[in-house]
């Protein structure tokens, strides 16, 4: 089987989950060998052990439906409904980063997960709430995984304000329901659970002048600005950098109290300054890369050209003895 004819949806039962299975591996699978075995048979020995364990870990993950981004969002939009909805998510997304619980699996080299606990998915409450029709057509089994899972009290405030909502209010035509037993389990269309994807960040200015330095050129652009908008705009931007920030500063705490003094190292400094070190950088972009998931779940995004962003650190730090081939 090739890789150009694999169906990483469902067609050859081979999904991106599965395909994760395979990451890590020190050898060439038989998979993208010619050897058509299947996803199972198709696992080569992990490059370490550790490395192996992690990825069982990742993949064996019980599934289970994440809440806390649903509840601190209907919170924050609930109370500040006057605000502009760039701003009221963006207040929504500090809570987030402020108050979501921390974990680490064991093996992890680098911190920041997409919710409170591994293999939970999050609900975009303020899009749509409804089954991923992109994640089912990987595993149909899990068909019906929202049922009874999302609070009536968020159904009930999203009902007619989320993104869904207004789509069947102001363009479909349709009347507001009355309550939110009248909506469907699943959203006709994926886009109203997610934002768009298909999206490339660029890195480079961040890895340039870090978290701090991009929140010193929001404040300059913040001066003298009377557009209305613009101010909308910034003002989203100073609360998602500010809660980026604390996001890194509460994991650099975090992971001092798990004894991972290296990586609670990196996070503190790079909540505020730029990345100097290969593992820095790296981590840097992965909270980042997380951040915008955790922002609006759309999945084709991509971590820019991650080799050439990562280049400089890479070189550097050998010859700085500070990383070697093995690391």
């Amino acid at each position: 089987m090739s890789a150009s004819s694999l169906d990483f949806r469902s067609g050859d039962g081979f999904s991106r989950r599965a395909f994760l299975a395979l990451l890590g591996t020190g050898a060439a699978s038989p998979l993208f060998a010619g050897g058509g075995a299947s996803p199972a048979q198709g696992r080569a020995a992990a490059s370490t052990a550790g490395l192996g364990a992690l990825r069982r870990d990742i993949v064996d993950s019980p599934f289970s439906v994440g809440l806390h981004r649903a509840k601190v969002f209907t919170e924050v939009f609930r109370k500040h409904e006057a605000e502009p909805w760039i701003v009221r998510k963006a207040m929504a997304l500090r809570e987030y980063f402020e108050t979501v619980p921390l974990y680490l699996r064991e093996h992890d080299g680098i911190a920041g997960s997409i919710s409170e606990r591994g293999g939970a998915m999050p609900v975009m409450v303020e899009l749509g709430i409804g089954e991923n029709n992109i994640y089912l057509s990987e595993r149909p089994d899990r068909k019906g995984h929202l049922k009874g899972r999302v609070p009536d009290d968020i159904r009930d405030f999203w009902k007619n304000r989320n993104m869904w909502g207004r789509y069947r209010i102001e363009i479909l035509g349709q009347p507001p329901v009355k309550s939110h037993d009248e909506l469907p389990q699943n959203c006709p269309n994926y886009k109203l659970i997610s934002n768009q994807g298909h999206l490339c960040p660029s890195y480079t200015e961040l890895l340039r002048v870090g978290i701090g330095g991009l929140q010193k050129k929001v404040a300059a652009r913040r001066q003298g600005e009377s557009n209305t908008d613009k101010l909308a705009f910034l003002t989203a931007a100073e609360h998602t950098l500010a809660g980026l920030s604390t996001w890194a500063q509460r994991y650099s705490k975090f992971l001092a109290a798990e004894g991972k003094q290296e990586m609670s190292c990196i996070c503190g400094k790079i909540a505020t300054q730029p990345p100097e070190t290969f593992r820095e950088a790296l981590q840097l972009v992965w909270l980042a890369h997380q951040a915008i998931h955790i922002e609006g779940h759309g999945y084709s995004c991509t971590p820019d050209r991650l080799d050439q962003l990562l280049l400089p650190f890479y070189e550097a730090d050998p010859k700085a003895g500070r990383l070697d081939d093995a690391d």
